[in-house]
């Protein structure tokens, strides 16, 4: 949802900018910096999710390639 809400902040903006009773639920510059860096927390969490959820049994050879990059993510972040 927020992927898509993020690729549509123009459109989203100028509804809200003529519309007026949307104009009251415009995001602010701040919070689209926000909904993006929420985005970019989110998105190995979702993709290591994925992996694990093909899995019946995750082993531990399957998820501590998961762990590390993870690890090494959340340092960027």
């Amino acid at each position: 949802m927020f992927q898509q809400a993020i690729q549509l902040r123009k459109y989203c903006n100028h509804f809200c900018e003529n519309n007026s009773e949307a104009a009251k639920y415009q995001p602010s510059s701040a919070e689209w910096d926000q909904a993006s860096n929420v985005m970019q927390l989110l998105f190995p969490l979702s993709k290591a999710t994925n992996i694990l959820c093909t899995y019946k049994y995750p082993s531990p050879n399957k998820a501590l390639p998961l762990y590390i990059f993870l690890m090494k993510h959340s340092k960027k972040v």
